[in-house]
């Protein structure tokens, strides 16, 4: 199983600040989800989708539409928004992966390789304060780009590190389907790692 960063929204403690551990799926929880950031990011998720290319009235409407909903998530998360920043960084790392594919295609265009390297590490900005904070998703996420390489060097140390940090939340949480798809990455990452071992035996105990 290839890893890949979790496309969920950043779970917060009481008062909105990130709380490692706090992770129930509560009315409450669910409520913090219809937060301001995610709506703009699935506003710009949905306006992103190419619009019909003959249609030269609509894709411009579009594209205006994204840069302003690109703004205001970019505001939001600059004032401290939890949420929005989050999506901030899901949105540096999908349009990084977009611009990947596009260099991919076509390797000689160097500065495509450099918006691509760019956006990564902007994901990584946003990501690493919540992660060190306590906010699983940022910690699951940052734990693939380490694993990847992506906008930091690549360090399956540090990968592990992250990823066991989101394992034994969720594991705390009862959030057992989530810490296995984690420990999945760890082991895809470095097996014989101490800290892949002691996550695996948590979860199996009995064997």
């Amino acid at each position: 199983m290839r890893q890949r960063c979790c496309w969920r929204a950043a779970r917060r403690g009481a008062g909105g600040s990130a709380r490692a551990g706090n992770i129930r799926q509560n009315d409450s929880d669910r409520a913090e989800w219809n937060s301001r950031g995610t709506a703009i990011f699935q506003g710009i998720f949905n306006t992103h989708k190419d619009p019909d290319p003959k249609d030269a009235e609509a894709s411009s409407k579009a594209m205006t539409a994204l840069f302003e909903q690109e703004d205001e998530l970019e505001k939001l998360a600059k004032s401290g928004d939890i949420d929005a920043r989050y999506w901030e960084g899901m949105w540096c790392y999908h349009t990084g992966l977009q611009y990947e594919s596009s260099f991919q295609q076509h390797p000689n265009e160097e500065n495509t390789r450099t918006v691509m390297d760019s956006r990564y590490q902007e994901a990584v900005k946003w990501w690493r304060p919540l992660a060190e904070t306590g906010v699983v998703y940022a910690q699951w996420n940052l734990g693939t780009l380490y694993a990847q390489g992506r906008g930091v060097p690549k360090s399956p140390s540090k990968a592990i590190d992250l990823y066991y940090k989101a394992g034994v939340q969720f594991r705390k949480a009862n959030d057992r389907e989530h810490a296995l798809v984690v420990l999945d990455n760890m082991r895809e990452t470095d097996e014989t790692n101490p800290l892949t071992k002691k996550l695996c035996r948590s979860l199996y105990p009995g064997e």
